[in-house]
């Protein structure tokens, strides 16, 4: 059936970046008066599949920005190595234009015969009379869709990465994942989703109320590290960013943060316990389960935030 077909994401590299992707040195960032962090040093190496994770407000797309040069460091220096490509698939998607169709979005940003750039859309669910729709019409896992089809084409050996699942149904996340474990690329992503991070992460850059902590490894060996006190704090963080559920003002929305959490770890644990022993179905409906308390958790932390 339609409902059962899987999207097809590749991401191809044109050429090959130097082994040093990326450096990094006291960088500091700002929101208005409010100092996000400071004091971040980190390196990239190429191949790597660096994850940005942290509460809402932390900084997170902050940094992607100023790495990007779209955004004034506050403090320190961001040196991208020999031969680096990067190209940015943003948590809003506003690179897409509203007012073209589904193919003309796509031949605006590459040389590609319609017929090409068809086959190409194919891949990505965009089938037939689809490739006409208006943009401005489509879903935000439509819209998400073609932004991953823009970042194969494009050709990059970086892929910057904010909250890339947040629109996608299990069976696209399942394509993404596959697509990034193939891609010869480096990838440096934001994302709330555990599990995804779990299965393409190999180092994690933490925005912790202690400071930023740089741990490799996945999502799993980092939480297991960071409960054995073994992840390194570099800098402590402002006291603005400690504790941002604080500021919701209220004793409920922590609660609430906390029960979903704790919620997740059994989840957690139960899916790690039984991996293997149970059926399709019942490991689709704990995974959906999973992230579902995941969008859960980062709603309310986003109130959070707001100070609400």
């Amino acid at each position: 059936s339609r409902t059962a077909v899987r999207p097809r994401f590749r991401f191809d590299v044109r050429s090959s970046s130097g082994r040093e992707v990326l450096s990094v040195r006291g960088l500091a960032a700002s929101a208005g008066d409010r100092r996000l962090f400071s004091g971040l040093d980190f390196d990239v190496r190429a191949g790597d599949r660096l994850a940005l994770i942290g509460p809402n407000g932390s900084g997170k797309t902050t940094l992607l920005r100023v790495l990007l040069g779209e955004l004034d460091a506050a403090e320190g220096s961001v040196h991208w190595g020999h031969g680096t490509e990067p190209a940015y698939l943003r948590q809003d998607l506003s690179d897409l234009d509203d007012d073209l169709s589904v193919l003309d979005n796509m031949l605006a940003q590459c040389e590609m015969l319609p017929g090409e750039a068809r086959s190409l859309l194919a891949g990505f669910e965009f089938r037939g009379e689809e490739v006409h729709k208006q943009v401005r019409s489509l879903s935000g896992g439509e819209r998400c869709r073609l932004s991953m089809a823009g970042l194969l084409v494009s050709g990059a050996n970086v892929l910057l990465l904010d909250e890339p699942t947040n629109h996608l149904d299990i069976s696209a996340r399942s394509s993404l994942e596959d697509a990034l474990a193939a891609y010869g690329g480096t990838v440096i992503m934001v994302s709330h989703d555990r599990y995804f991070i779990d299965r393409v992460a190999n180092s994690i850059l933490a925005f912790e109320p202690s400071g930023p902590a740089y741990h490799r490894g996945n999502f799993s060996s980092y939480r297991a590290a960071r409960a054995a006190g073994a992840a390194t704090a570099k800098r402590p963080l402002p006291p603005d960013d400690d504790a941002p559920a604080s500021r919701a003002g209220g004793h409920g929305l922590r609660q609430k943060i906390q029960s979903l959490v704790a919620e997740r770890s059994a989840l957690e644990a139960e899916m790690l316990r039984t991996r293997g022993s149970i059926s399709p179905r019942e490991s689709r409906r704990r995974l959906q389960r999973y992230r579902d308390i995941e969008n859960e958790i980062a709603r309310l932390e986003a109130r959070a935030s707001r100070g609400r």
